[in-house]
Formats: structure tokens, sequence, C-alpha cells
């Protein structure tokens, strides 16, 4: 579109806004009511001298005025209504969407969500005592194994128990727990080291000793009575025997 046909355009768009229908009904109420009330009243008669066309004139400027306004408050009394609704249908939006967000604000305050993993640690280095020889009994020494429990919700929650099972134990060995894990980045651990190894090596022996289990653990967290929630994650361990009754655990996360 050229600059001429643009300005041409955009000056008849502002007229048009301008001249809505209640800007129409107010200049031309006053003479159209005027006229019509003069051809009611005095029909085609001649206006009799300067006071009779000055009361002529107050008369039907005030009649007019008056029929301008009752228009333009019967045109208002059309057109408010839907306006009426649309702001009661924005302001009940606005109020559902305000109480949504209370409500997922809510929902993610008391939603109970937590992540774990099984892995060792150097902090200490437990032993067990374990059949070397037919004849010898000695102790060997293992890494310590704790399950870390992460909290990724907003409330405190208690790590309820945690249950740990291999393929070749039938019973599953249940630790219970009272620690409370505070609102994230927080997170506690479990020692399961002790239970773990009464399930890897059950015999206590030494030649009994495979390189590969699959463990299956499950984590119980709890924010109330009410509330409460499990999780499993199933993983290999791969054991390693480095000498000098010491033995190593490589933990990855089980092959699907």
């Amino acid at each position: 579109m050229s600059y001429y046909r643009l300005v041409i355009s955009r000056a008849f768009a502002k007229t048009k806004e301008f001249w809505n229908l209640h800007q129409v009904w107010k200049y031309a109420s006053t003479p159209i009511s005027a006229i019509v009330l003069r051809l009611a009243i005095k029909r085609l008669a001649p206006v009799m001298g300067w006071e009779g066309f000055i009361k002529e004139a107050l008369l039907f400027t005030i009649c007019g005025f008056i029929v301008s306004w009752a228009g333009s408050y019967f045109m208002n009394l059309i057109q408010v209504p839907p306006l009426i609704h649309a702001e009661q249908q924005s302001e009940i939006a606005r109020l559902m969407s305000e109480a949504q967000q209370v409500k997922d604000a809510e929902a993610e305050r008391l939603r109970l969500d937590f992540d774990f993993r099984l892995h060792t640690q150097s902090t200490r280095v437990p032993a067990i005592k374990m059949q070397i020889t037919p004849i010898q009994f000695d102790f060997v020494r293992m890494p310590t194994v704790v399950v870390t429990v992460w909290n990724k919700g907003q409330e405190h929650i208690q790590i309820f128990t945690c249950r740990i099972s291999t393929e070749s134990q039938n019973s599953p060995k249940v630790i219970k727990s009272d620690q409370r894990v505070p609102p994230k980045p927080g997170e506690e651990a479990i020692d399961v080291t002790e239970p773990l190894a009464e399930l890897l090596f059950p015999l206590k022996r030494w030649d009994a000793i495979k390189e590969s289990y699959k463990v299956e653990v499950e984590v119980e967290c709890k924010i109330d009575a009410a509330r409460s929630l499990r999780k499993s994650k199933g993983y290999r361990i791969e054991t390693k025997i480095i000498g000098g009754m010491n033995l190593d655990f490589g933990i990855l996360p089980a092959e699907n």
C-alpha cells in the first residue's frame, strides 16, 4: 500500500472511530427533534416576531437536549448488559485462576516426592567374619554401603522403611527408620551394610562369594500417617576381591 493510500485509509478509520453511534446521535438529535416538534406544534405557521422566535428556539433546544439525553440513555441500556456480562466473565476467570494457583501451591506444598540411590561410603570399613579355609576363619573387610534419600518436596518427610532383597534370598531385610529429611536439598543416609552382607554372603564362606549380585531396594517415606509413598530400584553389585581380606563393590543400576 502506498503512503498516500495509507494516510487516506488511516484518516478514514480515525474519523469512523470518532463518529460512533453516540456522536452521530448527539449532533443530529437536537435539530431533528426541533424540526419534528415545530411541525407537530406549529405546523407550517410562520414565526411571529423575535419574541416568538426566541421562545420557540428555547423550547425546541430544551426538548432537543432531553430527546438527545434520553436517546443516549436508551442506547446505553442496550449496550451495557453485554459489557457487564463480559466484565463478570473476565472477573470470574481471574478469580478461578487465582483459586487454581492457590490450590496448585497447596498441592505442591503437600506433595510427597523423594529419590534415593544405593552406594558405598569410605567413612569406615566394616568387617564380617568368614571361613577362609576349611579350618581358618578371619575377618573380611568390605565398604560401608548406604541408601541416601533426597527429599524433593517442601515438607519434612520421614524415612519409614528400607527393604533390601536379592534373587537368592526369599526373605528380604527390612530396616526401620525414624530419620527425618528436611525439604530440598535435604538428604539422609541409612547404613545397610550389615543387612546387605547377610543377603550377599549367607554362607559366610570365602569361596562362596560371587562376582555379581542383583539387589532390589525399596524405600518407603511418609509425611504423616495418611500420606506415604514407596519407590523401588534395582541394582547390580559387582564384587571384587582386592587382597588382604578386602572386598570392593561396584554398584550399578540394574540392566533392564
